[in-house]
């Protein structure tokens, strides 16, 4: 029997990560980004892929993106969100948010917000969303050796 296959894996232990405060500058404007959460602890990620329309840039998205995210951000169970670029495709995106539960971020989307409605209105003719999915966080994690931390 390997190395690897003789050992056992537990539930990974949750580590409080520090508020990370990001400043990104999207169409010269400045916006303050802040995340916190836990290393194991986040226990759903919500994930959509953007395709960006003729004629739009992603950064036209990624504006609409943060100010929604901004203020969906707040909701109870929040734990962060993240905007990716496709590194052969600059017109495809990947968003990734993550919730304290799938039951938080529905309680979220239960509470309309006409201003996230009208930001996100203001961006659909920019590009089309497609939802990838709803995803749980592992209870364990298998990483190679020497990847550990």
């Amino acid at each position: 029997m390997s190395a690897m296959a003789s050992r056992r894996y537990g539930p990974m232990q949750s580590k409080k990560l520090p508020l990370v405060v990001d400043v990104i500058e999207v169409s010269n404007v400045r916006r303050v980004l802040l995340f916190s959460g836990t290393k194991a602890g986040v226990e759903m990620k919500y994930i959509f892929e953007v395709h960006i329309q003729s004629g739009h840039t992603a950064e036209e998205y990624a504006d609409a993106w943060v100010r929604a995210s901004h203020i969906i951000q707040q909701a109870p169970g929040a734990r962060g969100t993240e905007l990716h670029r496709k590194i052969d495709d600059p017109n495809v995106l990947i968003a990734i948010a993550h919730w304290e539960s799938k039951s938080a971020r529905d309680a979220m989307e239960s509470h309309h917000n006409q201003d996230v409605t009208d930001i996100i209105r203001s961006a659909a003719d920019v590009c089309e969303i497609k939802l990838i999915g709803e995803f749980d966080e592992p209870e364990w994690v298998v990483m190679p050796p020497g990847n550990c931390q």
